[in-house]
């Protein structure tokens, strides 16, 4: 259920739908990600009230799920989906209109934003006639602004979960995931042959819930980093969101040492007052 309401919110960001809509369904997904309850039997007492109680379940989201435990399917959904059908998917990329969309779709066969992504990457649109340089190079950096969804930030605040308990979520994470312990997603990104690769773990420390995974980027693939930059997504029960990229630094006084990013500072705070206390 909840990865219906996810699969939604990313088509609506790749068309460009209003952002307060994306966070709605999303935030709902979790909602129905962590319930201790059946949604049926939720419905079964309280019908669509019931679901509507629920922490940011909205009556619309409510019908929806309604819609899905009774039918088995969502038409919503299904009109997101097919709106996404090629060779009209890649309309949605500025500049690209009927023609262009075709023959993107006709000379390099593929089939969505992820695949012609990769293309992109790979220098495959040198393929497509007419297509110069500079376009080639439009295309891909719009490509990577319409689906890189995991760096962008929502809430950004200082008041958030701090630096220590980032870097130990961070160093958690990194050894389940070396010990093969995380359950594995199929990124739809940089990942043609559509395998489960990607390690995704869950994790709540005082108010805030985290959902951390290796950043599966075109620059960290480039740089071979995969293994190593690490995405965290947080949120609590206000509605506040935000990501954090951690990484190894290397250079300056912290080379060698895991940093999350735009908080260099902190970072260094914290393995002094680490330092002081051995």
């Amino acid at each position: 259920m909840a990865d219906h309401l996810i699969e939604a919110a990313n088509i609506l960001r790749q068309k460009g739908a209003n952002p307060y809509r994306i966070r709605a369904y999303r935030s709902a997904a979790r909602t129905i990600e962590n319930l201790d309850r059946d949604l049926v039997e939720i419905i079964e007492q309280d019908d669509v009230d019931g679901l509507v109680k629920l922490p940011f379940v909205g009556k619309n989201i409510a019908y929806a799920v309604y819609e899905i435990v009774a039918t088995g399917k969502w038409n919503f959904l299904e009109s997101l989906r097919n709106s996404l059908k090629p060779p009209g998917v890649f309309k949605l990329i500025p500049g690209v209109g009927p023609k262009l969309a075709n023959q993107i779709y006709s000379t390099l066969h593929v089939n969505t934003l992820e695949e012609l992504e990769l293309a992109a990457n790979s220098g495959k649109l040198a393929e497509i006639p007419g297509i110069g340089e500079r376009r080639q190079r439009m295309i891909t950096e719009t490509l990577a602004s319409i689906l890189h969804d995991t760096q962008r930030s929502y809430h950004i605040q200082r008041d958030g979960p701090k630096v220590d308990v980032l870097i130990k979520i961070d160093r958690m994470y990194r050894k389940k995931a070396k010990q093969g312990l995380l359950k594995t997603i199929a990124p739809k990104r940089f990942n043609p042959s559509g395998a489960s690769w990607l390690p995704i773990m869950n994790y709540q420390d005082s108010n805030w819930q985290f959902r951390i995974m290796y950043s599966n980027t075109e620059r960290a693939h480039r740089l071979h980093k995969l293994s190593d930059w690490v995405i965290v997504h947080a949120y609590d029960d206000a509605h506040h969101e935000f990501n954090r990229t951690i990484v190894t630094e290397t250079r300056g006084s912290l080379k060698g040492k895991r940093v999350v990013r735009g908080y260099e500072e902190e970072c260094m705070e914290y393995y002094k007052a680490k330092k002081l206390d051995k």
